[in-house]
């Protein structure tokens, strides 16, 4: 195991990350394509425009290992699918996706705010196994 994170880390740290461009829609796009490619860059692609982040690469790269451990127990990604779009205001707005996978689906929430100057940055991404977040969704 601490072999495959040590080969995972000098990849993402070998790997240019360039930051997804445009709406939201189209970075999630994007974003959830190399996910499905499994593409371990792609956490830092995701956040790499939003200047907060600049310092957080141990932060991210456990979220990049919990990627890792979701494919090889969860299995490869199947399917995305949109369960929640929110306009939260002009600025800021949250998308609730599914990421199903061959034995059991991971649940994402992400906010994007338009920061002035920046345009659309990814200020929150969270990701689990758990249907908790989806209760709101079911009634």
């Amino acid at each position: 195991m601490q072999r495959l994170f040590l080969i995972v880390t000098l990849l993402l740290l070998s790997t240019p990350s360039h930051a997804y461009e445009g709406d939201p829609e189209q970075q999630l796009k994007e974003f959830f394509h190399d996910v499905q490619k499994a593409e371990y860059n792609s956490l830092f692609k995701l956040f790499s425009n939003n200047p907060m982040m600049k310092g957080q690469k141990q932060q991210i790269l456990a979220l990049q290992q919990q990627l890792t451990v979701y494919e090889s127990r969860f299995g490869k990604v199947i399917t995305i699918e949109k369960i929640h779009e929110e306009h939260i205001s002009t600025n800021l707005v949250r998308f609730v996706i599914l990421s199903e996978r061959q034995y059991h689906p991971i649940v994402w929430e992400l906010y994007f705010y338009k920061a002035p100057k920046l345009g659309w940055i990814v200020s929150q991404a969270t990701f689990n196994e758990s249907f908790n977040l989806l209760n709101s969704y079911l009634k």
